[in-house]
């Protein structure tokens, strides 16, 4: 753990330093918070911004707040042009199944869109973190072996095969992308840091979006959380996919 740290310190003082404002990206999830927390003890003046994607748990809407206000944080809250549920009037739910159902676009509208559109306006914030970790997903374990923890780009995200770039370079940073669950775990102990409420009153190991239908266990987490949402999204999906209530009901839509 300590040499985590210590590599995590070094890497963060290494990139940020270089002419440019610096913002991390704060979900209120359990590695954001490590990544603002180790990023605070290098620049206590960082810009923060959250994504308010419309869809947000609200324990987690007030729990961020909270830190923003307690800590005394430079924060920013951004919002998307569409709510959520006007987005999934016009789009639709996103499918589990991208190879069959495409990309779906809710993801750049109510996060990537606000980033974008607010560093057009922040121009000199350049350095980018985030609190991504390789043990989350394949695809982010693929993306820590390409390119590693710190790695220069124009393009901010990508949904339903758009991509936004930006006019310029930023550079991303990713302090614990290479930390275990465990390790991250530990580091909130040891630093006595507040932890979202989420975790334990839903017990969930992760949370997004609070009415994703777009991952694989989106049905088993709604149950613990919502189930009268889960019974609604289910008969618009119904309609949307075409199937029948009870198949959706036993299986992956």
């Amino acid at each position: 753990m300590n040499e985590k740290v210590t590599e995590a310190i070094k890497l963060l003082k290494d990139n940020i330093f270089n002419g440019y404002d610096t913002v991390v990206t704060f979900s209120g999830g359990k590695n954001s918070l490590v990544a603002l927390h180790l990023t605070l003890q290098v620049k206590e003046d960082v810009k923060v911004v959250f994504n308010n994607t419309t869809n947000d748990f609200p324990e987690n809407l007030k729990y961020v707040r909270k830190i923003a206000k307690e800590w005394n944080l430079n924060f920013y809250e951004l919002k998307p042009r569409l709510t959520w549920v006007q987005c999934m009037e016009k789009f639709g739910f996103p499918h589990i199944s991208r190879e069959k159902y495409g990309e779906p676009p809710c993801c750049n509208i109510l996060k990537t869109e606000p980033m974008y559109h607010w560093l057009l306006k922040q121009w000199k914030t350049r350095n980018i973190i985030t609190g991504i970790s390789a043990y989350e997903n394949r695809a982010r374990w693929k993306l820590f072996l390409h390119l590693g923890k710190v790695y220069e780009t124009f393009e901010i995200g990508r949904g339903a095969g758009k991509k936004l770039l930006l006019p310029y370079k930023v550079k991303k940073i990713h302090p614990v992308m290479d930390w275990k669950e465990k390790e991250i775990w530990d580091y909130i102990e040891k630093n006595d840091l507040p932890v979202n409420p989420i975790y334990e009153k839903y017990n969930i190991k992760r949370f997004g979006c609070m009415l994703c239908t777009g991952h694989l266990a989106w049905k088993e987490q709604l149950e613990k959380v919502n189930p009268k949402a889960l019974r609604w999204i289910l008969r618009k999906l119904e309609k949307q996919y075409n199937l029948d209530y009870n198949y959706i009901e036993k299986n992956e839509v």
